[in-house]
């Protein structure tokens, strides 16, 4: 991670890593697997023995995304998963909670924090004896958030 110069898509990438997830990164354990860098975006892969991390520079925003190491053909926002956790950790929150969880949009920051605070829940979500009921809660919330969003269909 030799360029941190923020005028550039991988050194803007570089620099919000080693500022806001290199610490989350060597306390899990995770190793770069796949270093992609074309045009306006970039994306670096983790990896350690139960995740696989992405954190992604699309034309300046960073975000970043996890998957099971077992199936990484889906990546799911940490926004999505953090809106999943609150819900389910707040069964009785209010809609307008509900709709503020949905659609926050966390800073790299406040990524790195929640991965720390919840690697075990996310772990154990992403587990291959978990992950099927996972998606399918992801993709009713993700269905919730979306209309939130953009209005119901």
């Amino acid at each position: 991670m030799s360029n941190i110069n923020p005028n550039t898509i991988e050194g803007y990438l570089n620099y919000c890593i080693k500022m806001f997830y290199l610490d989350l990164l060597t306390k899990y354990n995770f190793k770069l697997v796949t270093k992609n860098i074309e045009g306006m975006g970039g994306l670096y892969q983790y990896e350690n023995e139960y995740l696989s991390f992405q954190i992604i520079n699309d034309r300046g925003v960073v975000d970043g995304m996890l998957a099971p190491l077992n199936n990484t053909s889906i990546y799911y926002d940490l926004g999505l998963l953090y809106g999943l956790i609150y819900i389910k950790q707040n069964p009785d929150c209010n809609q307008w909670d509900k709709q503020l969880a949905l659609t926050k949009n966390l800073s790299c920051a406040e990524e790195s924090a929640f991965v720390d605070a919840n690697y075990n829940l996310l772990k154990d979500m992403f587990s291959a004896e978990k992950f099927s009921e996972t998606q399918s809660e992801l993709k009713m919330i993700g269905s919730e958030r979306a209309a939130f969003l953009f209005g119901k269909s």
